[in-house]
């Protein structure tokens, strides 16, 4: 089945874009999601490091507290009436028990006893603490106390910047009390807007930032998260207490999406930008070219040696080819005109192969295989590739040549590799030894390619994954006579058993077109060398094809 080369091309660039489309949606998805996800899980992380280091400084001021309440004797003295000597005793003890407990547990701001009904005081508090604080725990914490109905009370007091947990403890006219920061516990940095607070009895404390809620939106707070006015709320309950833990972020698009995603989308509709760009370069630069060389060589086809190209081209690498086919049309014109007689096998022989060799179809492979290289951006490739072909044609077509150096012939066939593993079908392996003496050493042209292209026409039906070819040239002395020994072996297929009987007579004919290149070969060098000429074919693990030349001898052919 053909296809038509321009609604592949446009096929399969719209079907990429759309595909690349879909891929890019699909991944920015995927990544905004995690994104989200991740930011999520930070934030709650966060809020559950703040919610423990709230919950456990709580559980520690309770303990302190309610021990000095228990059991404390101290503590136990003042609600008697004492003399002034015992007072000072209790509450010099007191005061040292205060100071080791603020400086040895974690956390605790400060610790307060009233008593005489509130009138006197003893209290030690953190270094840090500021002396308005102090005076506000102290006279907060006095007010509390004659409106203390129980045994036992818990309050939040706003006192300055900070927020402090307070807890009572009442025995007769002595009350002891203990405070907390609720700052402890924050993390090191917030982002920017952020705000952390606590909800105690359906208010918020903000212990951080500027954000507030008001007791509406207090009221419909649940653990977990929750958007509301714009504001994004993250609110976690301390386990053993009444006090949820609350952050609140303000609404923005980094929320949801990070500048790299913004990046990514960026260039996204960039490349999509390129692509369409490189669709119109191709249909305009590749395939309009492509498509009028491949209608000249059908004209060729045809019979019609009168060709011209007419598309628009600036693209260096096809006009090289360009001018390559009109350099191959005039040498093959040149060949049709000359009509010497003497030469007429010689020159039938060579027609024969260089039509073989030379079929339009050869042209188009390589120039789509150049065509995929550009779509696919393999412009290194692709320039390698085109000047290997460019060395290919200009090789083949020297004019009245029939023998060459035998360096020239092994850089010709290694041109040949590379052009083969260019086009990608599957990887050739080529090992040419050429001894020291013979670089200069004049043989038939294509002697060797002849061979290295049936090995790579008959690769497919050998199942292997890479073609290996060994070609070695070398002197010998057979009969006293001293020949060039050329010897080719493969890790194909063989010789089909037909081929190999009729290739290994002394005048083989082609038959059912069965061994052309190499029959085409043998006669060449049998109007060059005539009887002095030999050759030997077998399989051996592949096929093995073994030609005899002679050394700096050839026969002229008659005039």
């Amino acid at each position: 089945m053909m296809f038509s080369l321009k609604k592949q091309i446009s096929r399969f660039l719209i079907g990429a874009i759309l595909i690349l489309i879909a891929l890019a949606l699909t991944l920015l998805g995927v990544m905004v999601q995690n994104y989200q996800r991740r930011e999520r899980s930070n934030h709650q992380e966060e809020m559950d490091s703040y919610a423990e280091t709230l919950n456990n400084s709580i559980l520690q001021l309770n303990d302190t507290v309610g021990e000095i309440y228990i059991s404390n004797e101290a503590f136990d003295s003042l609600k008697n009436a004492l003399s002034d000597a015992d007072t000072y005793e209790s509450v010099y003890e007191l005061l040292t028990l205060f100071r080791i407990q603020v400086r040895s547990v974690q956390n605790l701001s400060g610790l307060f006893t009233f008593y005489n009904n509130g009138d006197n005081q003893v209290y030690y508090v953190r270094e840090d603490m500021s002396f308005e604080d102090k005076e506000f725990l102290k006279n907060e914490g006095k007010a509390i106390l004659e409106s203390l109905s129980y045994n036992y009370g818990n309050m939040v007091f706003e006192a300055g910047d900070e927020i402090y947990y307070s807890v009572m403890m009442k025995k007769s006219l002595v009350t002891i009390m203990g405070v907390v920061s609720l700052s402890y516990g924050l993390p090191e940095s917030t982002g920017e807007g952020e705000t952390y607070g606590i909800l105690y009895d359906n208010q918020f404390y903000g212990v951080s930032g500027e954000l507030e809620l008001t007791a509406d939106e207090c009221a419909s707070l649940a653990p977990g998260w929750a958007t509301i006015s714009g504001r994004v709320v993250y609110v976690q309950k301390l386990e053993s207490y009444d006090i949820s833990v609350v952050k609140i972020l303000p609404q923005s698009l980094w929320l949801y999406v990070s500048a790299v995603h913004v990046i990514v989308l960026a260039l996204f509709f960039a490349l999509v930008v390129v692509l369409c760009y490189l669709y119109r370069f191709i249909r305009n630069q590749v395939t309009a070219p492509l498509e009028d060389m491949t209608e000249t060589l059908g004209q060729l086809q045809m019979g019609d040696w009168e060709i011209e190209f007419h598309a628009p081209n600036r693209l260096i690498e096809i006009e090289d080819v360009r001018q390559t086919v009109r350099l191959l049309l005039q040498e093959i014109e040149q060949y049709k005109i000359r009509s010497y007689e003497e030469r007429l096998e010689m020159q039938t022989t060579q027609l024969q192969y260089y039509k073989l060799q030379l079929a339009p179809h050869f042209y188009t492979n390589c120039l789509k295989n150049a065509y995929y290289m550009l779509m696919l951006k393999e412009y290194e490739s692709a320039e390698r590739f085109l000047m290997c072909l460019s060395a290919h044609l200009r090789y083949l077509l020297q004019k009245d040549v029939s023998l060459v150096e035998a360096q020239k012939e092994r850089d010709f066939v290694e041109n040949y590799i590379k052009l083969q593993n260019l086009m990608g079908r599957r990887q050739i392996l080529c090992e040419l030894y050429i001894a020291d003496d013979l670089p200069e050493q004049e043989i038939p042209i294509l002697s060797m390619q002849t061979f290295v292209e049936n090995s790579v026409k008959y690769a497919d039906d050998t199942g292997k994954r890479n073609i290996s070819i060994h070609i070695s040239l070398r002197k010998l002395i057979i009969e006293g006579q001293e020949v060039l020994d050329m010897r080719v072996t493969d890790n194909g297929i063989g010789y089909p058993e037909e081929v190999l009987h009729m290739l290994n007579q002394s005048e083989p004919v082609e038959e059912k077109n069965l061994g052309v290149g190499v029959i085409n070969l043998l006669s060449r060098m049998r109007i060059q060398y005539g009887q002095e000429a030999g050759w030997y074919f077998e399989n051996e693990n592949g096929a093995v094809s073994e030609l005899f030349i002679p050394v700096k001898k050839r026969k002229e052919p008659a005039q």
